[in-house]
């Protein structure tokens, strides 16, 4: 992807309010199978897989044997098989770890360069892929996956994304890359915009989500990241347990927030985040194209991370009011896949 096709504001406002389409083939794909498939991802995250039905999907962490993050990632369960997308940059580190704790007898085969993958989002996504597929994805619910066979190939389809708002990302099981450029210019003519990594680093900041080697990395555990969500807190054995438990019974030193700016600025990695002392440091900020001033996500001393807390973010010598506020930034009623409704 580039950074921009037409413009990362209109790019990113055409996916908030219509619909806007992603090339995420760089993300790794991996197919993980074998008697002891499900054994083996349940003992590497702390999520529950062994409950994960099929057709369904979970966002997760891959943890060390500290609790840190090693990836964020997204297993869906198809069958006796499952579906891993983990982060481009990480696919070799993901590959090399999952392999050093397979002792499960499962399979892992990297589908990545043998498929493409594309992300449809926005509140018409549904829409838009009935135009473009003839199927009827409106009632599918979210994290759920599917597959389908077409007349342009073999594709799944997942009821996921990571823009914050509605969408699906589909998967096309081709090693022929001219098959996912004929999907891509059908959904753009269908009234889909083509989007660039810009958009989608605004996007998903927007929703408060997480970007790998900025707001996560294997120092930071899913609780000191606030993702305690996907820590399953019956589960038994599995990589991280020890640190994880004893962190979700003591709180981490540190919690990941969201900083609003109240002053003029634009927070940015490595800017600090000041009451009085120094308490933490932006680990990704931008503007945002739809609430028109600046946000970022950082960490903080726990103490100090209270929606509402009163903030100053030392941007270039210059301190600047900000507030600490839970993600996402935007009004869900408005927007988002949880908004009421599309005026």
């Amino acid at each position: 992807m580039p950074l921009w096709y037409s413009g990362i504001s209109a790019e990113h406002l055409a996916v908030r309010n219509s619909c806007g389409i992603f090339d995420i083939s760089h993300m790794g794909r991996l197919i993980v199978e074998g008697n002891g498939a499900t054994e083996f991802l349940d003992y590497l995250v702390p999520s529950n897989v062994l409950g994960l039905h099929g057709g369904k999907g979970l966002y997760t962490v891959l943890c060390n044997e500290s609790g840190g993050i090693i990836d964020d990632i997204i297993i869906y369960r198809l069958g006796d098989k499952f579906l891993v997308v983990v982060n481009a940059a990480n696919l070799d580190k993901d590959l090399q770890w999952m392999s050093s704790k397979n002792n499960f007898n499962a399979r892992i085969t990297d589908i990545t360069t043998k498929s493409s993958m594309l992300a449809v989002q926005g509140p018409d996504a549904s829409t838009v892929l009935q135009k473009t597929l003839g199927i009827e994805l409106s009632t599918m619910a979210r994290f759920n996956i599917i597959e389908q066979n077409l007349q342009i190939g073999n594709l799944l389809i997942a009821r996921t994304g990571y823009t914050g708002e509605d969408g699906f990302e589909l998967v096309i099981n081709s090693d022929r890359p001219e098959k996912a450029l004929a999907l891509w210019n059908k959904i753009i003519s269908a009234d889909s915009l083509p989007c660039g990594l810009g958009a989608r680093d605004t996007l998903r900041l927007e929703a408060g989500l997480c970007l790998y080697g900025q707001d996560l990395n294997d120092k930071i555990t899913p609780v000191g990241a606030s993702l305690s969500w996907v820590v399953s807190k019956a589960k038994g054995k599995y990589v991280g347990k020890q640190v994880i438990d004893s962190q979700m019974k003591s709180k981490a030193m540190v919690s990941r927030v969201g900083i609003e700016m109240i002053g003029e600025g634009i927070p940015r990695k490595d800017h600090g985040i000041y009451r009085g002392s120094k308490i933490g440091e932006i680990t990704s900020g931008t503007f945002s194209p739809l609430l028109k001033k600046g946000i970022a996500v950082g960490y903080v001393s726990s103490e100090h991370s209270s929606a509402g807390l009163e903030v100053e973010i030392d941007i270039r010598g210059r301190r600047v009011p900000a507030k600490v506020v839970k993600p996402p930034f935007y009004d869900q009623t408005l927007y988002g896949w949880k908004r009421i409704k599309k005026d």
